[in-house]
């Protein structure tokens, strides 16, 4: 079916998906951008292996290569509610080898001088850290822990970008906002838009 006003494109729309992977895939091939995950410990992006220290999660991340929107941990990125933390350390340029000092800048650089097809219109949430120095991106506090960078930012700068489509109300966290759905919204579920029955 075509999408209209009356019918939008959901969170989960294929195209919107794909183009994310996408726009994701140009970020992590053409930059010096590291992804990674946080358990207590740094998590490789790709493959779940742990490292103690930054060095060696820099390391370990650059020797996959080349990642694909095929790869496993691209492919399970459905919808925007998925937050990916990225080292933003060193922005540079892997194709001209230009640095830049913001994540805009780069995108920007990588779409108007390299002509490569990131869609800045796809919301894509990234959650941007230093892991050189773990200082804060919004007030330049310095941690010697990560976790504790991650907590600081959580509780002093949240996001709140996920919002309550019934009432309006932000939370930094999803399943914030799921409680706070299933605690002052869930009467019964919603109607299907097909059949009628909730």
């Amino acid at each position: 079916r075509f999408f209209s006003d009356e019918y939008p494109p959901g969170p989960y729309d294929g195209y919107t998906s794909e183009r994310r992977r996408k726009n994701l895939q140009i970020l992590f091939n053409n930059t010096t951008i590291i992804p990674f995950k946080w358990r207590g410990r740094y998590l490789c992006f790709y493959c779940g292996n742990t490292s103690s220290d930054y060095a060696e999660l820099r390391k370990h991340t650059k020797s996959h290569g080349s990642c694909s929107t095929k790869d496993y941990a691209l492919k399970i990125i459905k919808g925007n509610h998925i937050e990916i933390k990225i080292d933003v350390s060193d922005i540079t340029c892997d194709v001209c080898n230009e640095p830049f000092g913001s994540f805009n800048e780069i995108v920007d650089h990588l779409i108007g001088k390299h002509a490569l097809e990131y869609d800045k219109s796809i919301d894509t949430p990234l959650q941007e850290y230093r892991l050189s120095d773990c200082q804060c991106q919004f007030c330049d506090q310095q941690f010697t822990y990560f976790g504790n960078l991650v907590s600081h930012v959580n509780m002093n700068h949240p996001q709140n970008c996920f919002i309550c489509d019934d009432c309006g109300a932000t939370f930094n966290k999803k399943r914030d906002l799921a409680v706070h759905f299933r605690n002052n919204h869930k009467q019964g579920g919603y109607p299907c838009d097909q059949c009628s029955k909730v």
